[in-house]
């Protein structure tokens, strides 16, 4: 099998993207869920990123990310280069946010391992869903907290 092969297989196209704010506990009960759910339909479920801060996620899709995401889903450029040019940012600029999205699971890199090749940006998922539970966050604040003591 070549490496762009198995790199193309590693990559979750076609599924939903569900990102969550959730603790360590949460985070078991979940993998424990995709599991039972994989045992009994043999297929993989959604893929389930999870932030046990809730400002992680804020942090992570800054206005310059959204709007690479944006450009990858509806230009699907062949190219980190391309996709710089399409957005009128630096490459630098570009990779540096795409490292940070490749990090977060949110986008993919086809062609990363094999070399001469154009290093194609994607955003493989059929559906990106954002769960935050906003009360909860807020009822957990520092601020809130130190005022609860008081």
């Amino acid at each position: 099998m070549s490496n762009e092969n198995k790199i193309e297989r590693e990559i979750p196209y076609g599924k939903k993207l569900v990102i969550k704010e959730r603790n360590l506990e949460q985070a078991i009960e979940d993998m424990n869920q995709q599991f039972e759910d994989f045992i009994e339909s043999g297929e993989e479920s959604d893929v389930v990123v999870g932030f046990e801060d809730p400002e992680k996620i804020r942090q992570i899709l800054t206005p310059k990310r959204r709007e690479l995401l944006g450009a990858i889903i509806s230009a699907e450029p062949e190219s980190i280069t391309q996709l710089a040019e399409i957005t009128d940012r630096g490459v630098t600029e570009v990779h540096r946010d795409l490292e940070i999205l490749k990090e977060n699971k949110l986008v993919y890199i086809e062609g990363e391992e094999v070399n001469g090749k154009a290093k194609k940006p994607v955003v493989p998922y059929s559906d990106i869903e954002i769960n935050y539970d906003l009360k909860n966050s807020l009822m957990n604040s520092e601020r809130i907290k130190d005022f609860e003591r008081a």
